[in-house]
């Protein structure tokens, strides 16, 4: 019988990757923002074990777009983070079958996903986090005298380096 978590219609129940790497930090942000709008409780759970969640769970869509296996729920939520449109393509059947809503962190991803025929899918950026990143209190090292930007992603559509280009060309 699958372990029952109290109702509370109130609680967004999560469950996001933990860390500091990556997914991890992903899931920690997120976590954190989400907890700032409303109650949460971070889910501790093994794939494949039994569990009833009363409310809404959010949880990483994976490579697939499947929910995690065992994990039942009023409302799904699938957060997914993809880097080929051709992968959110081939996995637009299983989220619609598997999840209420998929949200992205960009609007791209959204876009790629309505552009496979999902209809319930929405935005949540990532943003930047202030307490970590304070440019105006950083010590420069180097290139004490030029104007830099930079990027610390991979260089790749999704990154919108090239948004970046264009806009410092004009």
């Amino acid at each position: 019988m699958p372990h029952a978590i109290p109702d509370d219609a109130l609680m967004l129940y999560i469950k996001l990757p933990r860390g500091n790497h990556g997914p991890g930090v992903r899931g920690e942000h997120l976590s954190r923002a989400l907890a700032s709008l409303v109650p949460v409780e971070r889910l501790s759970f093994q794939e494949g074990a039994p569990q009833h969640v009363p409310g809404s769970l959010l949880q990483m869509a994976g490579p697939e777009f499947r929910p995690a296996s065992g994990l039942t729920a009023k409302r799904h939520v699938g957060y997914a983070v993809f880097e080929h449109d051709i992968e959110a393509q081939r996995a637009a059947r299983a989220a619609r079958a598997g999840f209420d809503v998929i949200v992205t962190a960009s609007r791209w991803g959204e876009q790629v996903l309505h552009e496979a025929g999902l209809t319930s899918v929405t935005t949540i950026h990532q943003g930047v986090d202030g307490a970590l990143f304070q440019p105006a209190r950083a010590v420069r090292r180097r290139f004490r005298d030029r104007f830099v930007v930079f990027s610390g992603a991979k260089f790749e559509l999704r990154k919108a380096q090239d948004v970046v280009i264009r806009a410092f060309k004009i």
